[in-house]
Order: C-alpha cells, then sequence, then structure tokens
C-alpha cells in the first residue's frame, strides 16, 4: 500500500499505448475510428493540464464539418472557450495546415459574431473580451510534424504563428495523451502514501483512534489531489445518484442536502471512516500513511458531484484508525450499513475497484462506472467491456464450497484456505481476473447466440437467465465441458484445489480465447438445458411467473454435476450426430 503502482503494459511507454489503440481499432473503417477516438478525447480532456481548467466539454454535433470544431468547452473563469479537433492520426504538414486554416475560418466568424454585437459594447469592452483557445488532439507525435509545419510556408502559418504568441495553441499528441492517462490510472488505483487532513475543529484521541470533523472543501480538496485512490480500499465503489426501484436513493438525499441544506450535513451524516498505517498529530493538523477511506465514499462522492454548492458550512464527522489490519478495520466499518455480507466476505479478493484496475491492465472497461473514471475512457476505445456483476458472479461459483452458491446473495461459504494459498503470489491472483475476462467474453457471444435462436422462450419464460448470476453460471457449465473439468469435484487440501482452479480457469480462458465457436456452443446447449428445467414446470394451471419462480428453485436445488454431466451427454451426442453426416 502506498507504493507506486505498476502500469499496465500499454501504458508503459508511447509505441506500446499507440500500438494498443491500433489493435483496439483495427476492425473500424477510418469514420469509425475517427468517431471512437473523438469519444475517447472527450472523456480525457478534462483530466490533460490546461484543459482541465474548462467544464462542460461536448460533442459539437456537426464534428468536423462546422469548421473543424469537434469538441468544445464552456466557459473558463476568465471567460475562454475551448474549441477542439479530433485527429486520430496526424501524418503530412499539410494535415496541420488544413486544421489550423478551418481554426482560422472559425476564429474569423467568432470575431464577426462579436462586431455584430458593438451596440451593446464598447471598442474597448471588445478588444478585452476573452479570444477562444484552440487544440489539436491526436494519437500521433507531433514534435518532427510541428517541425516540417514550420519550416513550410504554408498559408495557415501566420494564423499559428499569432495563436502561439497569445498562448492560444494546445498541440495534444500522443505522448501528452499518455502522461494523462498515467496519471488518471494511478490516481484511479494507487492508495496515497500520504495523507493530510486539516480538521475543522480539535482531534479527540484514544489509542489507536483520531475522531474530529473536516469541511466540505477539505473532502473535495483530498480527492481533487489523490482521486479514486482514496477508495481502493472502500468495499464499495461510488453507487451514482440514480433513483434506486422508482425511490429516492440514499445518495440522491445527500446530495439534495449538499444542495439545499449542506449545514445540516453534520447532524444527518455518519460520516466517513478512514484507516492508516501512521498517524501523526500537528495541531489541527493529522498527517497519514498509507491511508485510505474504508467507509464514506458514497458521502465523499456526493459532495463532489455536488462541488458547486460546498461552503464552509458543511461539515462531516471523521474517525481515523491507525492500523495495519485493513480488512478488519475495512469490515467493521461496514459491517452495520446497507452492504451484502457476500461484498464483505469478498472485499478482500473481489471489489469494484479492484475489478476495475484489473480489467484496465488488459485495456478493458468495466460496467458501470458511476464515477467516470480510467474505464471511462477506456471505454470509448475498447471492444470489449465486462460487468463488475457478472466477474463477481463467476468468482463465486469458482470459488464458493458449491458452485451453485452463485444463486446466493445473503452470504457464501467462500474457500477461503484455497483463496489465500492463491493470493500469495501477486502473478498468479492476476491471472484469476485474466481467465474471469476471458470466459466473460466468450459467454457474450454465446448469450448473443442464444438470443437469436430462441428470441421467443426467452422473452416469456427465460428473461431470468440474462440476470449475471444465470449467465455466469451457464457460462461455468460450458467452461466444465470444454476443458473437461468438474468444477465441483472439489480437492481437500487446499493447496491442490488451488492448483487445480487455477488450471481450470487457465484452461477455460485458453478455450475461450482459441476455441470460441467450441465455447459458445456448448453455452448454447447449456442455456437449452437449463430452460427445460422451466419448461417441465409448464401446466395448464402455472403461469410465466410461477415458472420462472420454478425455475430458480430447481437450478439453485440442482448440484453442479447433475448438468454437467448432461451437458457432457448432449455434446457427445452432437458430436456423433455431425460425424455420421460427413
Amino acid at each position: 500500500m502506498g507504493s507506486a503502482t505498476a502500469l499496465p503494459v500499454w501504458l508503459n511507454d508511447y509505441e506500446s499505448f499507440s500500438g494498443h489503440l491500433d489493435e483496439q481499432l483495427a476492425d473500424e473503417n477510418p469514420h469509425g475510428r475517427g468517431l471512437r477516438f473523438v469519444n475517447f478525447a472527450l472523456a480525457l480532456l478534462p483530466r490533460i493540464p490546461r484543459c482541465d481548467e474548462f467544464t462542460d466539454f461536448q460533442l459539437n454535433e456537426k464534428l468536423s464539418h462546422d469548421k473543424g470544431i469537434d469538441i468544445l468547452s464552456g466557459a473558463n473563469e476568465i471567460g475562454q472557450h475551448l474549441y477542439v479537433q479530433s485527429k486520430f492520426r496526424l501524418r503530412r504538414t499539410s494535415e496541420v495546415d488544413e486544421i489550423l486554416s478551418q481554426f482560422e475560418s472559425f476564429d474569423r466568424e467568432l470575431e464577426d459574431k462579436d462586431s455584430g454585437q458593438g451596440a451593446l459594447f464598447s471598442s474597448r469592452e471588445l478588444e478585452n473580451r476573452p479570444r477562444p483557445i484552440y487544440a489539436v488532439i491526436t494519437s500521433s507525435k507531433m514534435d518532427g510534424i510541428l517541425e516540417r509545419y514550420k519550416s513550410s510556408r504554408r498559408s495557415s502559418r501566420s494564423f499559428y504563428d499569432l495563436l502561439v504568441a497569445d498562448d492560444r495553441l494546445l498541440i495534444l499528441d500522443g505522448p501528452t495523451i499518455l502522461l494523462a492517462l498515467q496519471s488518471v490510472y494511478r490516481k484511479s488505483f494507487e492508495v496515497p502514501s500520504l495523507l493530510e487532513l486539516r480538521g475543522a475543529t480539535e482531534w479527540l484521541n484514544t489509542k489507536s483512534v483520531h475522531v474530529g470533523i473536516l469541511s466540505g472543501v477539505e473532502l473535495l480538496s483530498l480527492y481533487d489531489e489523490h482521486g479514486d485512490g482514496l477508495f481502493f480500499e472502500n468495499i464499495r465503489a461510488f453507487l451514482g445518484l440514480e433513483k434506486n426501484h422508482d425511490r429516492e436513493s440514499v445518495n440522491r438525499k445527500i446530495a439534495k442536502t449538499v444542495e439545499e441544506t449542506p449545514e445540516k450535513m453534520l447532524e444527518r451524516n455518519n460520516g466517513i471512516t478512514i484507516r492508516a498505517n501512521r498517524v501523526e498529530r500537528s495541531a489541527n493538523k493529522l498527517f497519514l500513511e498509507n491511508a485510505s477511506i474504508v467507509n464514506g465514499c458514497q458521502t465523499t462522492m456526493c459532495i463532489v458531484a455536488r462541488r458547486e454548492f460546498v461552503n464552509d458550512s458543511l461539515l462531516i464527522p471523521v474517525k481515523i484508525v491507525e492500523s495495519d489490519d485493513l480488512w478488519e478495520v475495512a469490515h467493521s466499518a461496514n459491517y452495520q450499513n446497507r452492504v451484502r455480507q457476500i461484498d464483505l466476505d469478498l472485499a478482500k479478493y473481489l471489489r469494484p475497484q479492484l475489478v476495475q484496475r484489473e480489467a484496465a491492465r488488459s485495456g478493458l472497461s468495466v460496467a458501470p462506472d458511476a464515477a467516470h473514471g480510467v474505464t471511462d475512457m477506456i471505454a470509448a476505445i475498447s471492444d470489449v467491456q465486462i460487468t463488475y456483476e457478472e466477474t463477481k458472479a463467476l468468482y463465486k461459483g469458482v470459488f464458493s464450497e458449491r458452485p451453485t452458491n452463485i444463486f446466493d446473495n445473503n452470504y457464501s461459504k467462500l474457500l477461503a484456505p484455497v483463496l489465500e494459498v492463491i493470493y500469495e503470489h501477486q502473478k498468479t491472483s492476476d491471472r484469476v481476473f485474466s481467465a474471469l475476462f476471458s470466459v466473460s467474453s466468450a459467454a457474450r457471444i454465446g448469450r448473443n447466440d442464444v438470443s437469436e435462436i430462441h428470441a421467443e422462450a426467452e422473452t416469456r419464460y427465460f428473461q431470468r437467465f440474462r440476470k449475471p448470476e444465470y449467465s455466469a453460471y451457464i457460462a461455468l457449465l460450458a467452461a466444465g465441458v470444454v476443458t473437461d473439468i468438474n468444477l465441483a469435484d472439489r480437492a481437500q487440501d487446499p493447496a491442490e484445489e488451488a492448483a487445480r482452479l487455477i488450471s481450470f480457469l487457465q484452461e477455460a480462458a485458453d478455450a475461450a480465447e482459441d476455441r470460441t465457436d467450441e465455447f459458445s456452443e456448448a453455452y448454447v446447449y447449456a442455456y437449452e438445458i437449463l430452460s427445460e428445467t422451466g419448461l417441465s414446470s409448464i401446466t395448464q394451471q402455472s403461469g410465466d411467473a410461477l415458472v420462472s419462480q420454478d425455475l430458480h428453485k430447481k437450478i439453485a436445488n440442482t448440484p453442479y454435476e447433475t448438468y454437467f454431466e448432461t451437458l457432457k451427454m448432449r455434446i457427445r451426442r452432437e458430436k456423433a450426430r455431425r460425424a455420421r453426416k460427413r
């Protein structure tokens, strides 16, 4: 904790980053690549120095058909706007000339509009009105191209010199983008090595616990400096501000208090809990080593989401626990909250922040991302998106006493001794997530096939199969058959079972990546076998809802081995039938 977070391979250097972009966008035509890249730029711009002075970035509806402007911003503090053109690749000086010419034409139109308002403003006011800033964002390296452009006699050169002299031109090239992404990645997944807390009152201290009050302004400052890394050890990630089943969610109520009655936050909110390896005090300041918020992510992010309403009247109670035992503190801090037992038990090994980090290492995005962090940027350029809930379901199915524990949301009999063996080595634990992502991707193809083949039956009886736990269970049946490994056949020795499960996951991942059609076909057959369980419940008296309820009971109470052996028989029969037709 607190040490520098290792970057993904694709963020190590410019060549790796550029190659990753090419790989992700290889199947797109030029127009498609441009659209994907401009959406990536839209997500990244607020995180780039100088651009972070602006807010409310949005795509221009006309994109580059409107004088080369793809993205525009709201005004900064002095009234300037930022206008951006996005180009996936820039290779020739003629392209730079074209962009600058378009900027010049757009700038002239803005001046004409200002001149048209001469009756409203004096000549001095018009002269002193802030002029816009222009930016070019591209994944290419621009140093060599710009040098050639500056040595040329292109028609746009005088306007280029004017923008540079006025400090109104930003060149955001591949290396600049890479630096911004590296910073975002670290702020998302790196536990702060040092936190400085300035209390709004004196700190109370007993043994290893400090209790005090933070202002909302101070909390905002902490988040702006350290980002989502503040919550990397939290049980949950930010849940967002959406309604919960048409009811006002807790987070919406917190946000409403921030907006309307910030002075009442102290009396209404339970506050935040921070765990730190070491705490030192100086007057009303605390200095925390390797510290993170283990309870209070929702409160903090609601305040961040409504920062424009935050002032010194908004106060939050805070407790700091000095301890090296992260999970004891995190578990205790969340035990009385509305956190499911399964999430508490799994958090040491599996939580949203961990899944997002491991997915980012593979260049994958995770949905949903209510905090709109690094995974949102990856989503713009990645063909593959995974969900946290399905990853959690797969994890539960693999590492619980029985694969059918996948359907139990209240508690889970995790194979804790097995997990301890696996997590002794970081490389081994990394392989777990990588394999689960591969299985999830192949399962998505199988789900699409099911939707085409059995659309009517799925809509009527089997919508339940679209839920993460069912899709994950079907995927684990398919994985068992394509690897010929019975997941439920547990070894008694933890080390032996850990080795067996790692082997199962690796073989399943290899099959998912190299024999995708075989995996997808097994997924479809597994779906059909589970569906037949539900269809057998249909009587003249049964309604669709009753069939769905009975389906859940039968699947959850039927041993994994039963479906595993049935699926093997189904696939052997199909292979034999095909062999006879040859």
